[in-house]
């Protein structure tokens, strides 16, 4: 389990863009202008959707953490109502 969780963080990272990879606006109404602030939202748009890519993985990541706390729980609650306490000796 231990590799799939370091697994999902490689991926996580790796998916992770640089911040401010962007272009800056670029002031103006000329062709070039507007051309290069198209590209602009298109990049931003772009990071807007791997950021929510990499929230949704983390999220799965979380919960697969918590089933797995819960199964070892249960299987720990499991092994501890098979043991039957001893009982006294009979006279």
């Amino acid at each position: 389990m231990k590799a799939m969780v370091l697994a999902a963080v490689a991926v996580i990272l790796v998916a992770t863009p640089a911040l401010g990879a962007c272009p800056a606006v670029v002031p103006g109404n000329s062709a070039e202008a507007i051309r290069n602030n198209q590209e602009r939202l298109v990049c931003l748009q772009r990071e807007v959707a791997a950021d929510a890519e990499r929230r949704t993985l983390e999220m799965k990541l979380r919960m697969l953490e918590a089933n797995q706390q819960r199964l070892e729980m249960e299987r720990r609650l499991q092994v501890l109502e098979t043991i039957k306490p001893p009982q006294p000796p009979l006279l």
